[in-house]
């Protein structure tokens, strides 16, 4: 991809402020423009040089730019890109990065005219921490990044956004969006159905609880609003995920209630087996 002449990014949190830091640092664009709600988290990020311009207009957010990414929480984007189709100028390349994508994908596609370009991402990089504050230009470093393709996605658009997530240090990975929510409700979701209900298990307990307890329902931390936001938009992936965790752990209580150490020791060493490919 060419230098971009304006990034614009909607959301200065810990994903769109890491991605102003990286594109800074990489020298990805003559210009980038912040859009925030938060005049407090603009200001933080023009003090860090992490942004060349900063506005809480959307329309002047948008008007010049070449790149968009929707970095905002996931009931939102829908939102946001409606406006952009609305205030963004032809040829521009648009993208969000939503922890789901099958419904705000099909909602862009939608809403986007012929001449205006979206494509749907997801980096899965993160971390339980939210806001600006908690931003870095190394965020993406070697990990994954969705990069949604459907019937309806131009190729050339498709081809940049690798490229541009490529740059930010990740590894784009192209997926449609159906495939994509059925695999981040297992990785990602249901890892955090997990770690809320093994601290509302052990609640009463946490006085005692250990370092290992503690990695396990690291995720718990998260922004519950944010949660709820993804829960729902992939509910239906997210139950499937659930049933079969369900499953899973009434495989193991009957082993156990009946004693049946070998079971026990296959289920074990396979789980520690695909834990240690990990590393």
């Amino acid at each position: 991809m060419k230098k971009i002449n304006t990034l614009t990014i909607i959301g200065l949190g810990l994903i769109g402020g890491s991605i102003a830091k990286k594109a800074k640092k990489e020298k990805l664009a003559r210009e980038i423009i912040g859009f925030s709600r938060r005049k407090s988290t603009l200001n933080k990020a023009l003090r860090e040089k992490a942004i060349d311009r900063a506005t809480v207009s959307f329309d002047k957010a948008v008007s010049d730019a070449g790149v968009i990414v929707v970095a905002t929480p996931v009931s939102l984007i829908p939102i946001f890109l409606k406006r952009c189709q609305a205030h963004c100028k032809p040829g521009c390349l648009i993208m969000d990065v939503g922890s789901t994508k099958e419904e705000i994908v099909r909602r862009a596609e939608k809403v986007f005219s012929q001449d205006k370009f979206f494509v749907g991402t997801h980096p899965m990089a993160g971390s339980e921490k939210k806001g600006f504050e908690f931003s870095r230009a190394d965020l993406f470093n070697d990990f994954i990044c969705f990069v949604t393709r459907t019937k309806k996605t131009k190729l050339q658009a498709l081809k940049k956004i690798k490229l541009f997530w490529k740059q930010l240090g990740a590894k784009p990975v192209v997926i449609s969006p159906e495939k994509h929510d059925k695999v981040v409700a297992q990785v990602s979701h249901l890892p955090h159905v997990a770690a809320v209900s093994l601290l509302n298990c052990a609640y009463s307990n946490i006085k005692f609880i250990g370092n290992s307890f503690k990695d396990t329902t690291r995720v718990a931390s998260s922004d519950s609003n944010i949660w709820i936001d993804i829960f729902l938009s992939n509910r239906t992936n997210v139950i499937k995920s659930i049933d079969k965790f369900i499953k899973n752990l009434r495989y193991i209580k009957a082993r156990i209630k009946g004693k049946r150490k070998a079971e026990l020791r296959r289920m074990l060493e396979k789980a520690k087996s695909v834990r240690d490919s990990l590393i």
